[in-house]
């Protein structure tokens, strides 16, 4: 999921249907771009990357993160 997460807590029900994906193996990534992030809302998913466009290394942060998810 890509957003800013400026946004209300995700729903019981999405959660459950998050966490029954995971006990599947399924793993849920989040982008969050900018620095306002509901923290309640990216705690369901598994990796949670941030994108800060304060930061003239953010590109390269983020290339390096999704390296290593390549690499496993």
């Amino acid at each position: 999921m890509i957003s800013d997460f400026v946004m209300n807590n995700l729903s019981d029900d999405v959660q459950k249907q998050i966490k029954a994906e995971q006990n599947k193996n399924t793993e849920f990534y989040s982008l969050t771009i900018g620095d306002s992030v509901n923290q309640n809302t990216i705690e369901c998913f598994d990796h949670n990357w941030l994108y800060d466009m304060s930061d003239s290394k953010a590109n390269r942060h983020l290339v390096e993160q999704l390296d290593k998810l390549k690499r496993r």
